[in-house]
């Protein structure tokens, strides 16, 4: 079912808690990535872009690496750095952590310790 406004879809998050920043947790996205800030457009797009799910070109400025802090567990990463606007992990981090994303009961689970992280959500639009 539907509502008025169009197709709904619940989506999950993660809050780090360094920096207080919420990264989706995307099941589709193949990489990792944050948001490119004013200094990061300075110097242009390089010439290496991602490709979104609907054909459209998203430019890439390099990449950063960080450390995420998710439920007192952290984890390193190299985060793309991209012109989109909310951060977003993908399936380079989860398997680079060994990290199962568990749909139904809405968390992380490090595959190794079975320890897991409970993910927020919330109910969004969806864009055609």
């Amino acid at each position: 079912m539907s509502s008025a406004a169009g197709p709904r879809n619940q989506q999950f998050f993660l809050t780090d808690s360094h920096s207080g920043r919420r990264f989706l947790v995307d099941t589709g996205a193949q990489v990792s990535a944050v948001p490119a800030s004013r200094f990061d457009r300075r110097s242009g797009p390089n010439d290496n872009p991602l490709q979104a799910a609907n054909g459209t070109t998203i430019a890439t400025y390099g990449s950063r690496n960080v450390s995420l802090c998710f439920n007192g567990r952290t984890y390193t990463a190299r985060l793309l750095v991209a012109d989109i606007r909310q951060p977003l992990l993908g399936a380079d981090f989860f398997r680079q952590h060994n990290l199962l994303v568990d749909l139904r009961g809405q968390r992380l689970i490090e595959a190794d310790t079975f320890i897991s992280c409970p993910c927020t959500h919330c109910w969004c639009n969806l864009c055609n």
